[in-house]
């Protein structure tokens, strides 16, 4: 309603089915030949290999390339929710970074990816507290050195348009000569129901629309607390006892 453009802002999302089939048709080239021809060094070669390793004891080539197929096409499964996660909660700025300078959060891992950059693992696991050995590290290197590859082959340009849109919007919004006319098109009360949670960005989303209109946000929370954690106290007693037992 706000925006001109409707074809650009037609791509504001991008649909996991979307997501599924992008990535596999990215990939499906690199499982085509006998055996994985991909360099070690490559980014890609652990993921490729999985795949590839999924139909070594097979012995006809038609059974093994149906094989890699599904084994391809269950890796895009998993990996176009991941990223889909990705979108929601490793994408955002949460410095307020200048908008001339990248963005330099630890958190946005996207933008670090867009321009290629590798995230700093062990920054990342110390802020769990966790004490990682060196193979642990080097399979968190492998993870994500191909999924920040696929990422920037496969998405950020696409992921750029649909934070522009963004940008557009509220370019707009925030326009003190246009926003009396652009309101006129909008309802003058939103209202959301959501259960358990809401993504950050979502969140604040809703919190800067709310400065033009009446946001009302409907929960099922009983509690300040998560409550998908709440359990029945006497439950909690004897889950205490058998756990001290053993």
């Amino acid at each position: 309603q706000v925006l001109d453009d409707k074809d650009k802002v037609r791509k504001a999302n991008i649909p996991r089915l979307i997501m599924k089939w992008r990535i596999y048709q990215t990939l499906k080239s690199f499982i085509e030949h006998e055996e994985n021809s991909l360099a070690e060094d490559h980014p890609l070669h652990s993921i490729i290999q999985r795949i590839y390793d999924a139909a070594s004891q097979l012995q006809q080539g038609l059974d093994k390339q149906l094989k890699k197929q599904s084994m391809l096409y269950w890796v895009s499964e998993q990996v176009s929710k991941l990223f889909s996660h990705y979108m929601l909660y490793r994408a955002d700025c949460v410095r307020s970074c200048p908008q001339n300078q990248a963005c330099q959060c630890p958190s946005n891992w996207l933008a670090q990816w867009g321009r290629g950059e590798a995230l700093n693992l062990e920054q990342q696991f110390f802020k769990t507290n966790q004490q990682i050995s060196a193979f642990t590290l080097n399979q968190a290197q492998e993870l994500e050195n191909w999924q920040r590859w696929l990422w920037q082959h496969t998405f950020h340009d696409d992921f750029i348009e649909m934070q522009s849109i963004d940008a557009d919007f509220w370019r707009v919004m925030d326009d003190v000569q246009q926003r009396p006319q652009t309101l006129k098109k909008l309802p003058s009360q939103l209202i959301v129901f959501t259960l358990l949670d809401l993504p950050p960005s979502q969140l604040q989303f809703l919190r800067r629309l709310g400065q033009y209109l009446d946001v009302v946000i409907l929960h099922y929370n009983p509690s300040q607390e998560y409550w998908a954690d709440s359990v029945d106290p006497n439950w909690k007693k004897q889950y205490d006892l058998r756990v001290k037992e053993r």
